[in-house]
């Protein structure tokens, strides 16, 4: 079992105990996630789950959440439901880089501040191999559309 699902089961241990029936729920959805993204792996069923399938949970979980607030604010309505679900996603997650920190990586990568398109393939492929779960996806497109030439 993959050491970042062994913590997400003790977290959803803990918030059952303690009464935070938001956090478990909010755990077992991601939990979910996690075992449908290893048994619904096409290349390889039924596979045990690895800490990569619970990066791609997370984000998920926190890709549907913003999509479902953005939503409801446009409705005008509460959203407190998935304001939680990022909260608890992102605390599993890795540190985040900032926009400084990738612009530093794709320079490194490429060897120059400007992309060509050619290029823009092989940042986005080296980071989501080299880097998955450390940045933001909306943040890197926006720094690699920034630096295209």
């Amino acid at each position: 079992m993959s050491e970042k699902l062994t913590i997400l089961n003790k977290e959803k241990i803990a918030a059952m105990k303690s009464g935070d029936r938001t956090r478990k729920d909010i755990l077992v959805l991601i939990i979910n996630e996690v075992n449908n993204i290893a048994k619904n792996d096409t290349k390889n069923p039924n596979r045990a789950v690895v800490d990569d399938d619970v990066i791609t949970a997370l984000n998920r979980t926190i890709k549907k959440a913003r999509e479902t607030r953005d939503i409801l604010v446009k409705q005008n309505v509460d959203t407190s439901v998935p304001d939680n679900e990022i909260a608890v996603a992102q605390s599993f997650l890795p540190q985040q880089m900032g926009e400084d920190e990738i612009r530093a990586k794709i320079v490194a990568i490429v060897g120059g501040e400007t992309l060509t398109k050619q290029q823009r393939g092989l940042v986005m492929k080296t980071f989501n191999t080299d880097h998955k779960g450390e940045f933001d996806s909306a943040l890197l497109n926006k720094t690699v559309e920034a630096m295209t030439a």
